[in-house]
């Protein structure tokens, strides 16, 4: 039972843990999300949220001020 568990850890077969946030690192659910979505200890990426300001969100008026 072990072997199979660990075979469908992180797979669309998977019933406990998000799988598309095991390979993406999000879920387009979020804390609606039915499933497990478990952060890792450790990481060798380092995140920097809101670091890209998308210039579509970021309206700006003819004298340059936002």
């Amino acid at each position: 039972m072990a072997e199979y568990l660990a075979s469908i850890f992180g797979t669309e077969k998977d019933k406990v843990n998000c799988s598309f946030y095991f390979k993406i690192g999000v879920c387009r659910h979020g804390d609606r999300c039915s499933r497990l979505h478990n952060k890792p200890t450790f990481s060798q990426t380092i995140v920097l949220l809101n670091l890209y300001r998308n210039p579509q969100n970021t309206a700006q008026t003819a004298d340059g001020s936002h």
